[in-house]
């Protein structure tokens, strides 16, 4: 899906630029925290796995990049429902391929 920075950043509320700064931080500060996620799964670390997960799709959600949302927030819930971090990696691989094809889309824009 193409995103249209223009309308994003409207149905935010914020100026273009703002929008592409936050895209900016966005993409700078996310990259870490999901290798963070598959370090804090892998060391079966769950507080952690939570608070990341809930970070990430707090900031994804913000700035309407629904899919990386969506993945994070499974892996929220799937934490919540009580499933082990041994079956995260499914959800995680999935939000990482989310965040690399948004990460590509917006490499035209910002």
């Amino acid at each position: 899906m193409r995103l249209d920075i223009s309308k994003s950043a409207e149905r935010v509320g914020i100026p273009p630029d703002s929008y592409r700064r936050l895209c900016r931080l966005f993409i700078e500060t996310t990259e870490p925290e999901i290798d963070r996620l598959r370090t804090a799964i892998a060391d079966q670390v769950a507080s952690e796995v939570s608070r990341i997960a809930h970070h990430i799709a707090g900031s994804a959600e913000n700035l309407e990049f629904s899919r990386v949302s969506e993945a994070a927030r499974a892996i929220q819930a799937a934490m919540a429902t009580g499933q082990t971090l041994d079956e995260l990696t499914d959800w995680y691989q999935e939000l990482e391929r989310r965040f690399r094809a948004l990460q590509e889309n917006l490499r035209e824009h910002i």
